[in-house]
């Protein structure tokens, strides 16, 4: 022979390779899908925390407010989230807030970028009268429920 050694394959020693694979990955696909059902069964289906869906109409004088953005300060931890108003005065925010009692700012769309034309005009006036636009000024207070909020919030001159 030429420096080869013969190794005598035993098929037995084979297939207990095979089998003893296969168990070792089937404990391991179950050790996962059981650590993820245990994670589900400890998260829940949601958060379990109340919230509230916000959305609602702003008008000034009766005329409904076409251009801003309303925002809901939480009276108890100044925390809030904040909407842009659309056409029409409509509002939705886009993430639940935590009931509560909120107080409502409204303030002005913000000017766009300055351009080089545009660079020395003074900015345009707002219709929204500046009481709105500051939580510490603002009379507009709403109480968030959980589950849909749907809100008319009126300001006026």
């Amino acid at each position: 022979m030429t420096g080869r050694s013969w190794v005598s394959i035993d098929p037995m020693r084979t297939v207990r390779r095979k089998r003893s694979n296969i168990i070792v990955e089937l404990f391991e696909r179950i050790d996962v899908l059981l650590c993820l059902s245990l994670l589900l069964l400890l998260t829940g289906c949601g958060s379990g925390e109340p919230a509230g869906s916000v959305s609602g109409t702003v008008t000034l004088d009766g005329q409904p407010l076409t251009k801003g953005e309303i925002g809901f300060v939480s009276s108890t931890s100044g925390e809030g989230a904040s909407a842009e108003i659309q056409a029409g005065g409509s509002f939705r925010m886009t993430a639940s807030i935590p009931p509560g009692e909120y107080t409502v700012t409204v303030s002005p769309p913000p000017p766009p970028p300055p351009t080089p034309e545009t660079m020395n005009n003074p900015p345009l006036p707002s219709d929204i009268p500046q009481k709105y636009r500051s939580a510490q000024t603002s009379d507009l207070v709403f109480e968030v429920e959980d589950g849909s909020n749907s809100f008319e919030v009126k300001l006026a001159k």
